[in-house]
């Protein structure tokens, strides 16, 4: 059984899982504010002000004291928060911390020191996600390279036949897996840090939304013109799918709905957990539910 409830903000920017005790959901607003929600109940658990940090030297604002505050009130390092121009990628014990300043400089910052990974790249910076666990970073950049760096060492530049003509594509990087899962328009790929293809999938669905469970047990996709959600296991098998529609319908509200709300505006967000906990946000609406709400996809079977 999964929640359901209406946000008093429709500018939610961003959708994170943050582990600990309780567990927590948290959403960036436009308000350059981070409001926290208990993942299981739904409860509120406080709202936080983000810093604003120096447009023209936003990294000279990032002093480690800062850095280590980017927490939930669980007192767990925030996974990722974006403040201005700036996105900061958290490790677990929070010593760590990738940083992509606007969308040409990616920066490591380990235990106070700055390293630059990336620095003024002519061909823009698409999207970075960190292995929080290994240290591992992925950056996707405008010219369809997958760039890796253990830490602030280089592994490669891997060239991608990356689909660029519609929406951003999206690089997540599994905990510990040693694997890189890339999502873009019609597909989604599983490499090594090697660049290796592991796995891919043609996805029918136009990209507006996509995440990675940390382990990257699950890899959900949202799009098209119905909104479909479409969830695949860690081989990209695809295993599930089904609308917000079917997990509203799976969840109990926890407050009372103005009478004529409308719940017709496509999924903003989304964020899996390991354990099939999805949570997205649909105008004013959070909800929090499980996959198995979704109806399972039948499996290819081999033909003898």
């Amino acid at each position: 059984m999964g929640w359901l409830l209406e946000l008093d903000t429709s500018g939610v920017r961003d959708l994170t899982l943050t582990g600990g005790d309780p567990p927590l959901i948290t959403l960036r607003t436009a308000e350059e504010a981070l409001l926290h929600y208990a993942m299981h109940s739904g409860a509120p658990y406080g709202r936080q002000s983000l810093p604003r940090l120096d447009s023209h030297d936003p990294l000279g604002d990032l002093r480690p004291a800062l850095l280590d505050a980017l927490r939930a009130p669980n007192e767990v390092p925030l996974p990722r928060v974006q403040m201005g121009a700036v996105t900061v990628l958290s490790s677990y014990d929070g010593r760590l911390h990738a940083i992509q300043a606007g969308e040409h400089t990616v920066t490591l910052m380990i235990d106070g020191e700055h390293v630059e990974l990336l620095r003024d790249y002519a061909a823009g910076v698409l999207a970075t996600d960190l292995d929080r666990e290994l240290g591992t970073v992925g950056v996707l950049t405008g010219d369809g390279a997958l760039h890796v760096f253990q830490q602030h060492v280089r592994v490669g530049v891997y060239p991608l036949d990356l689909a660029l003509d519609g929406c951003r594509p999206t690089v997540f990087l599994p905990d510990g897996s040693g694997t890189v899962v890339v999502s873009d328009e019609g597909r989604a790929c599983v490499f090594d840090t090697a660049g290796r293809v592991l796995a891919q999938a043609t996805c029918p669905a136009e990209l507006c939304s996509a995440s990675v469970a940390p382990a990257g047990e699950w890899i959900v996709r949202y799009g098209g013109m119905r909104g479909a959600i479409r969830v695949h296991d860690a081989r990209l098998t695809a295993v599930r799918q089904g609308t917000g529609d079917d997990l509203r319908a799976a969840s109990r509200s926890v407050q009372l709905f103005r009478a004529g709300d409308d719940f017709s505006e496509g999924i903003g967000a989304l964020v899996v957990a390991d354990d099939g906990t999805l949570a997205f946000v649909q105008g004013r609406l959070l909800c929090c539910a499980h996959l198995s709400a979704l109806a399972p996809l039948p499996l290819e079977q081999p033909l003898f």
